[in-house]
């Protein structure tokens, strides 16, 4: 037992001491005179209610605890309350903790809650009465496929990852949300989210998808039909702008040698959608690597892959839109984020020499 644990007792002590003296007192009443009785009781009175308001304040005051996430579960009572606070040392005392629960109208709400230890016992009671939930502030970058974002999710804000891919893969939710495609890869907005702690899949999914549809309106795809692709064609090949430009003036150039690729027939031949189809990550792709088997490979396949190979921002969306008004068939990174790019295969494989030129002289 700490000593402000022995003081608090201690001060409980002396208030029984003067509740028994009270109520000495008031025996006393059938027997003493009124004067010497006023005599004896109101000191003893005073001292029992500043005895009390003492006892309150002591055990009011913060313990100083750096704020706490607590999570209160369904149907938890206050003294189960009380237990988990007092053990993440975020109130001084269970007993007046309860006794705010009796004394109050309110009822504690389950949930998640960021506790602060600064804060006195009854703000901490108001809080958790109020139900106002903890949120997690998550920025979800452009370029992440659909596991990556259930990752991050259930690392920062505990969703369920496997129920929440599973929820994007169902081609009826995705047709709830007004998606012309069998899952929500592509249409899962980056953006910056307020979600709250243990968001389930569905309001995370429902609430990232009506952000895509405010941040790309209707009005916006009316420049699909001009480029003679339909507005989920333009999320895929949006996705692939995404993964491969690194610089942002780029992006239309980018999208426009991938468009000028798929009227004249030729493979798209993007490496970031062999990448997709492998599932995972490498610098360089080697030859065998080209020949992966999947129908997201664009060096086997022509056109377009069967969906988005990420989850593109608007920017990326905007330059397939509105590509830029050239006539370039290839382009080559340079290694430094930006590339090359050349009209014919002849001026490609200058380029790529001269890459190579480049590289090994760092």
């Amino acid at each position: 037992m700490g000593r402000g644990e022995r003081f608090l007792n201690f001060v409980l002590a002396l208030i029984l001491v003067l509740t028994s003296a009270l109520l000495m007192g008031v025996a006393l009443l059938l027997y003493l005179p009124l004067r010497i009785l006023r005599f004896f009781f109101r000191p003893l009175s005073v001292a029992l209610v500043l005895g009390v308001a003492l006892w309150c304040v002591l055990v009011d005051r913060p313990t100083g605890r750096a704020p706490v996430l607590v999570e209160v579960p369904r149907g938890a009572t206050a003294s189960q309350v009380a237990e988990i606070l007092d053990e993440r040392g975020l109130i001084r005392s269970r007993r007046f903790f309860l006794i705010l629960s009796r004394l109050s109208k309110e009822e504690i709400k389950a949930g998640a809650y960021e506790v602060d230890g600064r804060w006195p016992t009854h703000r901490i009671f108001e809080e958790l009465c109020r139900g106002k939930p903890y949120t997690v502030r998550v920025t979800i970058p452009e370029g992440l496929t659909l596991r990556q974002i259930a990752g991050m999710l259930q690392h920062k804000v505990r969703t369920d990852s496997a129920a929440l891919v599973s929820l994007a893969t169902d081609s009826s939710f995705a047709r709830s949300l007004g998606i012309p495609a069998p899952t929500l890869e592509g249409y899962l907005f980056p953006d910056t989210y307020m979600f709250p702690w243990r968001s389930p899949p569905e309001a995370v999914l429902r609430t990232m998808v009506e952000n895509f549809h405010r941040a790309i309106p209707d009005t916006v795809w009316r420049g699909a039909e001009a480029l003679g692709i339909t507005p989920h064609q333009v999320v895929i090949l949006a996705s692939i702008v995404e993964k491969e430009a690194m610089v942002e003036y780029e992006r239309p150039i980018i999208a426009s040698v991938f468009l000028r690729r798929l009227r004249l027939g030729y493979p798209l031949q993007s490496c970031a959608t062999v990448l997709y189809a492998m599932g995972k990550h490498k610098a360089h792709l080697n030859e065998r690597d080209l020949h992966f088997p999947s129908p997201y490979n664009t060096y086997l396949h022509r056109g377009l892959p069967p969906g988005p190979i990420c989850n593109p921002g608007r920017a990326s969306i905007l330059a397939v839109l509105h590509p830029a008004k050239e006539e370039y068939l290839y382009f080559v990174s340079k290694g430094d984020g930006t590339h090359i790019f050349s009209r014919s295969y002849r001026e490609h494989l200058r380029a790529k020499r001269m890459v190579r030129r480049m590289t090994s002289h760092r």
